[in-house]
C-alpha cells in the first residue's frame, strides 16, 4: 500500500506534459511577406510556433498591395490560465494543441503609387528646382 503513493509520483515526474502553440498567417493575394515583432517570418501562408500569450505586432508587405500593421492579440485559453497552466505545462499527460489562425485582405494601391517611377516623379516635382 505504501508503494502506491511512490508509484503515483514517480509516474506524474516523468509525465510528457506540453502545449504546442502554433500561430498561422495568410494573406489574400497569397504571397506577402510577414514580420512578427518585428522579425522576418517568411511568406504567407506562413505557421510559426510561439511560446508566450499576450498582443503581437504583425506587419504584411507585398509589392503593388498597401502595409498592413496589426497590434494582433492573442488570449490564453482557459487551460493556460494561473493555475491550471502549472498542470497542462507539467503533468498533463497528452499534447495539447493550441493553434491561431489570422486571415489579412491586402487593399491594392491606386496606380499612382503604385508604380515606382510615378512616385518619384512626384517626389522629385515636389522638392522643387
Amino acid at each position: 500500500m505504501r508503494r502506491l503513493p511512490v508509484l503515483l509520483l514517480a509516474l506524474l515526474a516523468v509525465a510528457p506534459g506540453c502545449v504546442r502553440r502554433g500561430l498561422v498567417v495568410e494573406s489574400e493575394p497569397p504571397g506577402a511577406e510577414v514580420w512578427i515583432d518585428g522579425d522576418p517570418a517568411g511568406l504567407t501562408p506562413v505557421r510559426l510556433p510561439f511560446s508566450h500569450y499576450g498582443a503581437r505586432e504583425i506587419v504584411l508587405s507585398k509589392g503593388g498591395y498597401a502595409l498592413v500593421k496589426r497590434l494582433q492579440p492573442i488570449k490564453a485559453p482557459w487551460y493556460e490560465r494561473f493555475p491550471l497552466d502549472f498542470l497542462t505545462e507539467n503533468l498533463w499527460p497528452w499534447t495539447l494543441v493550441d493553434e491561431r489562425y489570422f486571415i489579412y485582405t491586402l487593399q491594392p494601391l491606386p496606380p499612382d503609387q503604385a508604380d515606382p517611377d510615378a512616385v518619384y516623379a512626384r517626389a522629385k516635382a515636389m522638392r522643387g528646382p
